[in-house]
């Protein structure tokens, strides 16, 4: 499947690869073809109700470009439903929502973010509805909390270097062989990019779960100071520095992103790490008060359903479904796969003392 998908993408283009998709499985559709035929009967009242509502407002920090097919396919399927899709950063998109909700005048019908804690933390606090998805079967176990919280992604983190200003035999494929890059080579000194995890939530979230994973994490942290890392505060800031060559390594950006820029910079190489792979999600969950909760289900079946998730490995964001191949560059081991569950564990970073702890440690290795 993987490689009729890249042969689409070199031949035909976008537009043809999501006409393919959408016929794919026809046969085995409901009566108007629009999703499969065993989604129970309830679904269809589910559809009738949001398209009597017209409307969809969508905040989320994955790009529109990367899901330019996945709304296309959408409106195709159910145009009478108008997507409002908004791009917003995760901490935009948790400040504005708890400000929305303390005025009882939320203004979003699904929150779709890389902030897992953030997002869990919503759940936690009472702010979203239950929803069992006629897709729940078909989705990894850590994936889904309380049928109130759903991973729509499984993407590894990865290292990126530039092939230009380093060899591959000489770019790290571990996070030990990283430590001792940082400290060894000394092409390295000023030429390495990562998340700041003061200033960036997700880069927080990597850095504590690097921990459990990896002991000497702040072995690491000191090992960047020694190469003067720069501290950025998301992926994409990591990505051009070492995509214009102003940093040679990339440690800890997302595997979707990194995929993607390499497509459109081969100077740029990916490594998934081979000691372990966090894995992280995109968290997609519904307020209690959404002004249009009937359509955030539709749309968040459809992003969990085989054709959503083709559509998002298409822009090199693994699925979260068995039936769906990953995308080449980002398969990871089963043996060395590290999940970020989607539960009350993603809890613990939030708590203030852990965090103000944990940075402090942090700061004082890494600065």
């Amino acid at each position: 499947m993987l490689g009729s998908m890249d042969i689409l993408r070199e031949r035909c283009g976008a537009a043809f690869a999501t006409l393919a998709l959408l016929c794919a499985g026809c046969s085995d559709r409901s009566s108007d073809g629009r999703y499969p035929a065993s989604y129970p009967a309830e679904y269809q009242t589910i559809v009738s109700q949001a398209e009597r509502g017209g409307r969809l407002v969508v905040w989320s920090t994955t790009d529109r470009d990367q899901v330019t097919e996945l709304l296309a396919a959408f409106a195709v399927k159910y145009p009478r439903i108008l997507v409002d899709y908004r791009e917003m950063n995760a901490r935009d998109i948790y400040r504005r929502f708890l400000d929305g909700a303390s005025r009882n005048a939320v203004p979003a019908d699904l929150l779709w973010s890389s902030a897992m804690d953030l997002q869990i933390k919503l759940v936690n606090d009472g702010y979203t509805q239950r929803f069992v998805s006629p897709e729940r079967r078909e989705i990894a176990q850590w994936a889904n909390w309380k049928n109130q919280a759903w991973g729509v992604t499984a993407e590894p983190i990865v290292f990126v270097y530039n092939r230009r200003q380093m060899a591959a035999t000489a770019a790290p494929d571990s996070h030990s062989t990283l430590r001792d890059a940082l400290v060894e080579q000394q092409a390295l000194r000023g030429k390495v990019a990562t998340y700041d995890p003061s200033v960036s939530a997700f880069g927080y979230l990597l850095a504590t779960y690097d921990e459990l994973a990896d002991h000497r994490l702040m072995q690491t942290a000191a090992a960047l100071r020694t190469a003067k890392a720069s501290l950025l505060s998301s992926s994409q800031e990591v990505l051009d520095q070492v995509g214009d060559g102003k940093a040679t390594l990339g440690y800890n950006v997302i595997g979707s992103y990194a995929a993607e820029y390499a497509r459109q910079h081969p100077d740029l190489a990916v490594v998934v790490p081979k000691d372990y792979a966090l894995v992280v999600s995109r968290i997609a969950i519904i307020p209690a008060a959404a002004p249009h909760p009937d359509a955030a289900k539709v749309f968040l079946t459809f992003l969990l359903s085989r054709e959503g998730q083709e559509l998002l490995a298409w822009h090199s964001m693994p699925s979260v479904r068995r039936d769906v191949p990953t995308p080449k560059a980002l398969v990871v081991d089963g043996t060395i796969r590290k999940e970020i569950r989607v539960g009350p564990a993603l809890l613990v970073t939030q708590d203030q003392l852990t965090k103000e702890s944990f940075l402090q440690k942090w700061q004082a290795k890494s600065r």
